[in-house]
């Protein structure tokens, strides 16, 4: 800690605070560190009481708050800024526009090593003037404790004694005056070092070494250690104690002995956590651009206005190739650029593929690298020593100096929009307005673009650039549409693979190809039922029925964790026929096993991919052949690129089509089209089976023939028609609480409250959504479809945050939870 005096000369700064407030605050700056201080620097602060945090700096002057007194930082963090001013306005910018506070959008920003953590420590009174015999053994231990470590946590306190609840023996502690809490500030990134061994500049001189061989000669083996260190240091930077115990064939003993003798200095090195992430991939830029491919990338080139472009591009048409030029240009102008991506596990396949064109290291981001991988990824954009950045929708936040390439690829998946916690923003829209920040050029790729983009494209506001085939021989899969009803004999209705499905499956596995079938649920059944009385056993914390997984056999909530064990007699009438409905994907990969025995079947969905790693296992098993059927989630929808899969199977298509959401449509045609460009991407033509009722369903027969644009026009004169977007801006807007009258009334008043400022036809509920409780709180939504007119919209934002405020300052709704979410997916 700095000691600090007060000084008329003082600076004043104002700080943002990784909390859900929405507003800057006034601290002091002594004088003796005023000249130390600087925009987008961490320092720690008090805030509430005696807690500490680490804030950003967002502005330095000289004025004094009106209406508190400012208090002193405790310290200085940083000698120069982590954060750029532009970041700081990028996050204002997203808090504006989301109707968030700018603290969740720091807290989303900042890897969580980078904010430090305020813990509270016990340490002695000095001036305490107590008898020990007349503390308990439980206060006695904590003391003693204490006194031999200088300072304990609350933590270790529950170890000392065995117990949990040990706040009300700290309590009488620190009544007693025999102790004091004291919060200290602990840094959470430490760089990553490793020993290594160094010569002593002494023997640099030949003289002088020749003269130490000499004195060694009796020593044969400090002589070989000598020499290999000699042999090592031609072709190695840092050289390890390992490194030369292996070279030469020695001891350590024998190190240990010249670092004695102060020929060899031991030290400390930095070193990435990020190089054992990225498997070392042999360059190679021999692919060569087709003519469609030629044309649009010219065009994005040639481009000097950077409006957004649109690349909508049949699946494996070569988007990526594209993508791989573009940047190649950015890179000969020593520019950086962000590749966004919607899954973490799409990093890795395409990794392998940059690698392949790029000599650079490619930093990758997203939440499954550690904090301190993370915080080292920002410390090198922010250098600029990392030029292609490729993420999930987080990297946005990254501390770009000269972004002039930003590509979102697969610009249509909803996994680009962060639904909880705040800021609830989507990344694809983030880095429209971050490009022209940095007057960058963006693309968006996708074989089925949002209605949004394409709409925008259409209007003049993004260029449209279209490839209409795909890259090579291949053909686009031919999609056949097999209606349920005559699949399955009546002595087998239980089963979900259909006759022709099975049919066309056994044909490719007698080929040695392979085969990806989209189920979209997880688990072994959806639910349970009692075949006496019907009763479904419900998740007790939410209004949704419990899935079952027999991997674990329980029942689950997939809204918030509980799980149950799975009930052999019905709560509801005491009869013993419970019976699992409904096909999960963990269903369907034990009917595959016994339909087709000799077959190596796979899963992939939360379930089997929880682990490190296992996304990663199970590409390469695909990848080199070592699974012939497999079966999963949205997770096979996605970017995966295989050479031998020439069969996908979509299953309960219908499901796709019922949801009760405008979008459901949009997402439905999406996913087939997607799911279905798995099949069939290089020699051989891909076929895709989609099992369904409704075969003559609009929306399946488009998917069909792979008629996008036709789709298009039908989806937006629906949505013209209905006022839905991009024909209007949607926020839905959920009030929470745990009783269900305060939760109506809360949606009734605020309601009522918008009506003033807003259209009422243009204000739809309060009303139950389809799911009307999870995690114990009630859920009243309301629905406002506004004007897309920039003015217009940013002044009927600001009204609607205020009435929200102004809910919350009311005694009755005090503990209700208002949830804005603006542009919904």
């Amino acid at each position: 800690m700095i000691e600090l005096s007060t000084s008329k000369y003082d600076t004043f700064i104002d700080v943002l605070l990784p909390l859900a407030v929405n507003q800057a605050y006034t601290y002091r700056v002594p004088a003796q560190l005023s000249s130390s201080i600087h925009i987008g620097s961490r320092v720690v602060v008090p805030f509430h009481g005696n807690r500490l945090y680490t804030a950003i700096v967002s502005s330095v002057h000289n004025k004094a708050p009106l209406h508190y007194e400012a208090k002193y930082i405790i310290n200085i963090l940083d000698e120069t800024p982590v954060v750029l001013e532009s970041q700081i306005n990028f996050w204002r910018w997203i808090a504006d526009y989301y109707l968030c506070n700018i603290g969740d959008v720091m807290n989303a920003a900042l890897p969580s090593a980078m904010k430090l953590s305020s813990e509270s420590n016990l340490v002695i009174n000095p001036s305490a003037d107590y008898d020990k015999n007349e503390l308990s053994e439980q206060e006695y231990l904590i003391i003693e404790a204490i006194e031999v470590q200088g300072g304990i946590s609350i933590n270790d306190v529950q170890k000392i004694l065995d117990i949990k609840t040990v706040m009300p023996i700290i309590k009488n502690l620190i009544n007693k005056g025999c102790i004091y809490l004291l919060e200290e500030i602990q840094e959470k990134y430490k760089a990553k070092t490793r020993s290594i061994i160094e010569l002593n500049v002494f023997y640099t001189d030949v003289q002088n070494l020749k003269n130490l061989f000499a004195e060694l000669e009796s020593k044969p083996k400090q002589v070989d250690a000598l020499q290999a260190f000699l042999r090592l240091s031609k072709t190695e930077k840092n050289i390890s104690a390992k490194m030369l115990i292996e070279e030469a064939a020695i001891s350590s003993s024998v190190i240990n002995t010249l670092i004695k003798k102060e020929v060899f200095v031991k030290s400390e090195v930095k070193v990435s956590r990020l190089s054992e992430n990225i498997n070392d991939v042999e360059s190679d830029s021999s692919f060569h651009l087709n003519t469609e491919q030629i044309e649009v990338l010219n065009n994005i080139l040639l481009d000097e206005t950077n409006t957004p472009a649109l690349v909508h591009g049949v699946t494996s048409s070569g988007k990526t190739m594209v993508f791989i030029e573009l940047i190649k240009e950015q890179l000969k102008l020593n520019q950086q650029v962000l590749i966004l991506i919607p899954e973490i596990g799409l990093t890795t396949q395409l990794i392998e593929r940059y690698k392949l064109h790029f000599n650079e290291n490619i930093a990758v981001y997203h939440s499954k690298y550690s904090e301190k991988q993370r915080v080292e990824i920002w410390q090198n954009v922010l250098s600029g020593k990392s030029r292609i950045i490729l993420g999930t929708r987080s990297s946005i936040f990254l501390p770009f100096q000269s972004l002039k390439l930003i590509i979102v690829d697969e610009e249509h998946d909803a996994s680009y929009k962060q639904n909880d916690p705040n800021p609830r923003y989507n990344a694809r829209d983030c880095a429209i307005y971050l490009a022209n920040v940095f007057d960058a050029k963006i693309v968006l790729g996708s074989a089925t673009p949002s209605l949004e983009s394409y709409y925008n494209a259409l209007n003049g506001k993004y260029i449209l650039h279209e490839l209409k085939n795909r890259f090579g021989s291949a053909s686009l899969p031919k999609i056949q549409l097999v209606p349920v009803q005559n699949e399955f004999p009546k002595e087998n209705l239980s089963s979900i693979i259909g006759k022709t499905l099975q049919e066309e499956i056994k044909l490719r596995l007698d080929r040695k190809e392979q085969v990806i079938l989209f189920q979209n649920r997880r688990g072994y059944a959806p639910y349970l039922q009692c075949t006496t009385c019907g009763h479904t056993p419900y998740c007790v914390n939410c209004d949704v029925g419990l899935t079952y997984h027999k991997w674990s056999d329980e029942l689950r909530c997939h809204y918030c964790g509980f799980h149950n064990k799975v009930m052999k007699v019905c709560v509801a009438c005491g009869a013993g026929h419970m019976e699992l409905k409904g096909h999960g994907t963990e269903k369907i990969e034990d009917e595959l096993k016994e339909i087709f025995p000799e077959a190596r079947v796979a899963r992939m969905d939360l379930d089997t991919t929880r682990k490190k790693n296992a996304y990663q296992d199970l590409l390469n098993s695909i990848e080199n052949s070592e699974i012939d059927i497999l079966v999963g989630t949205q997770m096979v929808t996605k970017g995966l690129d295989f050479n031998s899969v020439t069969l996908v199977g979509i299953l309960q298509a219908d499901s796709l089509l019922n949801h009760q959401d405008f979008r459901a449509h949009e997402r439905a045609f999406q996913l087939i089209e997607q799911v279905s460009g798995r099949a069939g991407r290089r020699d051989i033509e891909g076929q895709v089976i989609i099992q369904t009722y409704k075969p003559d369903h609009p929306i399946l027969q488009l998917a069909s023939r792979h008629d996008y644009n036709l789709f298009l026009r039908h989806q937006l004169n629906e949505r013209k028609q209905f006022k839905y977007p991009p024909f209007c801006r949607i926020i839905e807007i959920s009030v929470k609480h745990k009783d269900m009258k305060t939760t109506q009334l809360a949606a009734i008043e605020l309601c009522k409250e918008i009506k003033k400022f807003i259209d009422a036809s243009l204000v739809l509920g309060p009303e139950f959504p389809a799911i009307g409780k999870v995690r114990n709180n009630y859920i009243n939504r309301i629905i406002l479809k506004l004007d897309r007119k920039g003015k217009q919209l940013l002044h009927q934002k600001n009204l609607l945050r205020n009435t929200i405020i102004e809910l919350k300052s009311k005694k009755n709704f005090k503990s209700v939870n208002v949830v804005v979410d603006v542009d919904p997916m």
